[in-house]
């Protein structure tokens, strides 16, 4: 298969119909919020070099993730080695922050359980 495939992926099997999408001030990152499931999903793209952006929720009332605090992760490598929707449980909240390392060029997707604006 496709690595365009994989990234689409990244979009349309976690950004649902009814979904509320917001805006994330910045143009390498997605966000989708449903209130009633409690869950937001950050879809973000790092076309360049490796980095470890920070995602501040703090705009929300409460972030917990999920039952262990835990935010489910996925990833691919838009090169085509590597990550091919690669799902991960590795990622913990800091408070109301949330900071991954981002490998270059690779598109990563986050579930957010636990929020409430």
């Amino acid at each position: 298969m496709q690595t365009k495939y994989y990234v689409l992926a990244q979009f349309t099997r976690h950004i649902r119909p009814g979904m509320r999408i917001l805006d994330t001030g910045s143009d390498h990152a997605v966000a989708a919020y449903d209130p009633a499931a409690r869950r937001l999903v950050l879809v973000a793209v790092d076309p360049g070099a490796a980095q470890t952006p920070t995602f501040d929720l703090s705009r929300f009332g409460q972030v917990t993730g999920d039952a262990s605090g835990l935010v489910p992760r996925w990833s691919t490598h838009t090169s085509g080695t590597g990550d091919l929707y690669t799902a991960r449980r590795d990622t913990a909240l800091d408070g109301k922050r949330l900071s991954v390392p981002f490998a270059e060029k690779s598109v990563q997707t986050f579930q957010v359980d636990g929020v409430v604006e």
